[in-house]
């Protein structure tokens, strides 16, 4: 993957967030990234990197495992794993599912317009890895019934905020997540807390989440989103939810509540972030939270800023009022969630998970789940790498059983 720090090009958002965190002696640090070990700076990544030059797995692994002879399928929606009996243990066997044609999808023509197949797929070993909400869903419709399986879900709630300036800054070029705060991760002292982060400003992924007030109020935000920065509160949850399948279709419900505790960790990182804005010289600050108004600088204040700092009594008085809101509301506070994880747990016996030390799946031989469902807990930090890592060191175990068993 060529993961470095040496070839960053930080933009306009993300110098702003370490020369804050310097001036007010916050923990933070440059966020290594997986280029290939080279320059890379194409600015709209986050809509997919043209270039090819982010070396996650389609650039990576399954270009390997194509060079291998893996066969893809395309359009192939696995409906259950299949299994044989040997006393009361259940052998897995293969996977059955349906295959669409791609006509049904990437076509313009009419709706229904498509081929569909049955498809049975006999294997020696099946592994799983339909990420956090669909790995669930498949083991209960295969018929496994671990009370685990869905729940512990994780989902690293995001709070935003957005610093207004008076320069033109185009956030939305450049690298879109290089530098991260990390002085309020452990507020708790058992690891729970948020760390400080820039996100993409791509109009459609960043406005939605603010509140809105009135229609003029809304447009005129819009309307400075060239000289705005962003600001995140990627929390580590403590709290957790479960996802279940729609008893009527099937399809995916999810039951997440970030918790008073968790919002709490949140309001924290966001306050945070509008100290770093204020040192930074935005005149405004705002937070997706509808009970919460933007902080503006005076008119004075801009002229002549004061040498108060962060202690400028405006910006205390308005810290004052958000903290007092600590927890949020959560029907008035805009979240996201950055990442999903913990569905399908990790653990030491089936009486507090849904997989093994090797990933492979309690009361099953043969069946595997390797993605970020079997997390135990939420990572706290972006979990692609941790991610593929697991899976790389699960899948060498089970390569290197099958080849002593003769079946590889």
């Amino acid at each position: 993957m060529g993961v470095s720090a040496t070839h960053i090009q930080h933009n306009r958002q993300n110098r702003d967030l370490l020369e804050g965190a310097r001036k007010l002696g916050y923990a933070a640090e440059v966020v290594p990234q997986n280029t290939g070990g080279e320059d890379h700076y194409c600015g709209y990544c986050t809509m997919g990197c043209s270039a090819a030059a982010k070396k996650g797995p389609t650039e990576t692994w399954l270009a390997d495992a194509a060079k291998a002879g893996a066969v893809f399928v395309e359009g192939f929606k696995a409906d259950k794993v299949t299994f044989t009996t040997r006393g009361r243990e259940r052998i897995a066997t293969g996977v059955e599912g349906t295959w669409t044609s791609r006509e049904a999808y990437l076509s313009r023509g009419q709706k229904g317009e498509g081929i569909t197949r049955k498809v049975v797929i006999k294997a020696q070993k099946v592994i799983i890895s339909c990420g956090t909400l669909n790995s669930p869903l498949l083991l209960l419709r295969s018929g496994l019934q671990n009370w685990h399986i869905g729940r512990n879900l994780h989902i690293h709630p995001v709070l935003f905020g957005a610093a207004v300036f008076d320069e033109d800054i185009r956030p939305w070029e450049g690298s879109a997540l290089t530098a991260v705060v990390k002085e309020f991760e452990n507020l708790d002292g058992r690891g729970h807390g948020a760390k400080i982060e820039t996100t993409v400003t791509m109009p459609p992924l960043f406005l939605p989440i603010f509140p809105w007030r009135s229609g003029l109020d809304y447009k005129l935000f819009c309307a400075k989103l060239s000289a705005m920065t962003s600001y995140i509160a990627v929390t580590r949850d403590r709290d957790s939810g479960r996802v279940y399948p729609d008893p009527v279709d099937g399809r995916i419900r999810v039951a997440y509540t970030p918790s008073a505790f968790d919002r709490r960790s949140a309001v924290e990182a966001m306050i945070a972030s509008a100290k770093i804005a204020y040192v930074a010289g935005a005149k405004e600050f705002h937070v997706s939270y509808a009970d919460m108004p933007p902080f503006c600088r005076s008119e004075q204040e801009k002229k002549d800023p004061d040498e108060e700092g962060i202690n400028n009594p405006e910006l205390q008085k308005w810290i004052t009022q958000f903290r007092q809101q600590s927890p949020l509301d959560i029907e008035k506070a805009g979240y996201a969630s950055a990442h999903q994880m913990g569905t399908c747990r990790m653990a030491s016996t089936a009486s507090k998970g849904v997989v093994g030390p090797e990933c492979q799946v309690w009361g099953t031989q043969g069946l595997y789940i390797m993605d970020a469902s079997i997390f135990p807990s939420a990572s706290g930090v972006n979990p692609m790498i941790t991610n593929m890592a697991i899976a790389d060191w699960a899948s060498r175990n089970l390569s290197e059983t099958m080849r002593a068993q003769g079946k590889a």
